[in-house]
């Protein structure tokens, strides 16, 4: 189906099988055409319905999640996490990451200057991150580092994959 659109006349262009498209790059406006041409479906000529597309809308949204996935409640409690609520998420200017993960702050690798020069402090005083010159005690230690240090704008939060 063509729709008559001065923006689709001039920007003509060859996909990767050598024809012309023509019509619409947003994928949202020929899913609502299509939707809107199936309810009119007595009025609309066949010539004139949208042939050959697959419209996302018809589909049942799916509960999975891709990309920053949720912190789940029970790593937050043991790693001492508080979790994202709605009046926590206009204090903080970036909060895009911890809304994704459900936490109050980031979830992040080491990687300010701050979080370094605490990493190394830490190691040097604290038991659980240094203890006896043995494997520390990571449990305890994200413990430590999220319920006495994280603050949001420099210390974030860290999890112990091993939780």
């Amino acid at each position: 189906m063509y729709i008559n659109c001065k923006l689709c006349h001039a920007n003509r262009t060859y996909n990767r099988t050598g024809q012309k498209f023509i019509g619409h790059d947003d994928i949202w406006l020929y899913d609502e055409l299509q939707l809107m041409i199936e309810k009119m479906r007595n009025l609309v000529p066949m010539s004139h319905r949208i042939k050959g597309w697959i419209n996302g809308l018809l589909y049942q949204p799916t509960s999975e999640v891709s990309g920053i996935l949720p912190i789940p409640i029970s790593i937050q409690v043991k790693a001492g996490l508080q979790p994202m609520t709605e009046e926590t998420t206009s204090q903080y200017l970036h909060c895009y990451l911890p809304c994704r993960q459900g936490t109050l702050f980031s979830v992040i690798g080491v990687h300010t200057v701050a979080e370094k020069k605490l990493f190394t402090q830490l190691m040097k005083e604290e038991p659980s991150f240094n203890w006896n010159n043995q494997e520390p005690d990571w449990k305890s230690a994200v413990q430590i580092w999220n319920i006495k240090y994280a603050n949001g704008k420099t210390i974030f939060y860290k999890v112990n994959i091993g939780i």
